[in-house]
């Protein structure tokens, strides 16, 4: 049994022993069902943002993760990170460095980490050619930031956040360029998607 597996099971026990829902949010359902209706869904979305210049890598292998700023955010400043496994070095990379530029770059003081798309057992199967995942869901993980402290606007949860729609009101290209400069070295060349 994995170790995520048994922090699932553990968490189930805790919730009173009743099985977890399969029920997804309507966001993440219209995005899975899009993704069902359109093979290689999510190797489109990360060309579309590597053409407008907001994707990043991290990771080599199966290790290998991409993360975007999204074009569309639900709140403001979100960073959307795709990866094959939960323990995949470069979603930890980019989870890291997205939250570090978040908080202490841009001056953020909450956020919310949604994680997505994870089977029971914590892993998913890839293709054997590439990341184009089209026949399966990656692991995505979704950063947002909900501000500074002193903001009213920062007033919200994360249902709202991973359930709703809006659109930021900060430059991604400002975000994306603290992103590329936290990971430094440990960015990846983009090209290989």
């Amino acid at each position: 049994m994995s170790c995520t597996s048994e922090w699932v099971r553990r968490a189930a026990v805790k919730a009173g022993g009743r099985a977890l829902s399969h029920t997804p949010l309507p966001q993440q359902a219209r995005l899975a069902e899009a993704a069902r209706r359109a093979p290689g869904f999510y190797a489109r979305l990360l060309r579309a943002h590597r053409a407008a210049g907001l994707l990043v890598g991290a990771g080599d292998g199966a290790d290998r993760a991409w993360g975007f700023v999204n074009l569309s955010p639900v709140k403001d400043m979100e960073v959307v990170v795709l990866a094959e496994s939960l323990s995949s070095r470069g979603l930890h990379t980019l989870l890291n460095a997205a939250l570090w530029v978040l908080t202490r770059d841009l001056g953020g003081a909450a956020f919310n980490v949604g994680v997505h798309n994870i089977e029971v057992d914590g892993s998913w199967d890839p293709p054997a050619e590439g990341m184009d995942w089209a026949s399966g869901t990656p692991i995505m993980a979704r950063v947002v930031s909900r501000g500074k402290l002193s903001s009213r606007a920062s007033d919200f949860g994360g249902l709202e956040v991973f359930g709703g729609a809006s659109i930021g009101n900060t430059d991604p290209y400002i975000v994306m360029d603290l992103l590329s400069k936290r990971l430094g070295d440990r960015s990846i060349d983009i090209s290989l998607l």
